[in-house]
């Protein structure tokens, strides 16, 4: 059963403790980080700034989790985005685990929908039709298993009635892991529904910019 990742970054929002710093990727994470995440006062953030180097986050995260041990430290990543640097960077994470270990955690969510979702959403908005088969396909991967392998706690989730718990637990733990959620890929960004039900003539409607 797939979760709607909607969902996954309304929990995380709901739970998020006092001065927590939560990191973005490029791609669709960044859509739902946008708006379905409240950052409260004495939070902090980043984001990979013009849709950068996929798998950014990871990094971001580890350097966030150095500068700024006393916080929790969340990111939200992409399988696509993990899969082209970050999978590399959780090395690095493990690399660093005994000075890690006994922090505030920093998480790794993994949204899982094997699917290069962002660029999926604009072919599928500008055309107007359904995903086409294997253009934005990524490789089923087992992240939580991969983390596991690494020596770092994974998790994977897909059911929904359980991501909030998930969270809840992940959130009152130490140490680096990786929480990996079965999403639906065909829950449109916000951008993507709305283009959909009113294509604007003269502009690229896959575009979440405008033309």
């Amino acid at each position: 059963m797939a979760v709607d990742p909607r969902c996954v970054v309304a929990e995380l929002s709901a739970r998020l403790p006092d001065r927590a710093v939560v990191v973005t990727d490029s791609g669709s994470a960044l859509d739902w980080w946008t708006r379905h995440l409240e950052l409260r006062d004495g939070m902090r953030s980043a984001l990979s700034g013009h849709l950068a180097t996929p798998g950014a986050a990871v990094s971001y995260a580890l350097a966030a989790r150095l500068a700024l041990p006393d916080r929790t430290v969340v990111a939200l990543v992409g399988d696509g985005a993990l899969q082209a640097g970050g999978m590399n960077e959780l090395i690095t994470v493990r690399r660093h685990l005994e000075r890690l270990a006994d922090l505030r955690p920093t998480i790794f969510c993994v949204l899982n929908n094997e699917d290069l979702s962002r660029l999926t959403w604009e072919r599928r908005t500008a055309a107007q039709n359904p995903r086409i088969p294997v253009t934005g396909e990524v490789p089923a991967v087992s992240y939580a298993q991969y983390a596991r392998l690494l020596g770092l706690p994974g998790t994977c989730c897909d059911r929904p009635g359980a991501v909030g718990t998930v969270w809840e637990d992940a959130l009152a733990a130490r140490g680096p892991m990786l929480l990996e959620f079965m999403v639906d890929g065909d829950t449109p960004p916000d951008w993507a529904e709305s283009r959909r039900a009113e294509p604007r003539a003269g502009a690229w409607a896959g575009s979440p910019f405008g033309s």
